[in-house]
């Protein structure tokens, strides 16, 4: 990946209004989104988003991204990876 290039995969219970939350909650942090991946398994998605983010908003960014995924209702048990 690239220097300012930050991945967040994000897994959780697909439901008919998840994909929605998903998107408005990323929508919501006003982030520098390079491209989104979805891939929808039986019960489950993965979403995949690389942002473009300098070495200093990483630890910020981690944060904002937790508590907005938190406050988030019906995704049962996200899983959240960073790749830097």
């Amino acid at each position: 990946m690239g220097e300012k290039t930050v991945a967040i995969s994000l897994t959780c219970s697909k439901r008919t209004d998840t994909m929605v939350k998903l998107h408005e909650m990323f929508e919501s942090l006003n982030l520098k989104i390079i491209t989104v991946n979805i891939t929808a398994f039986s019960d489950r998605v993965l979403k995949t988003v690389f942002i473009e983010a300098d070495n200093e908003e990483i630890d910020v960014l981690k944060i904002k991204i937790e508590t907005a995924i938190s406050t988030l209702n019906g995704l049962h048990n996200p899983k959240v990876t960073y790749l830097y």
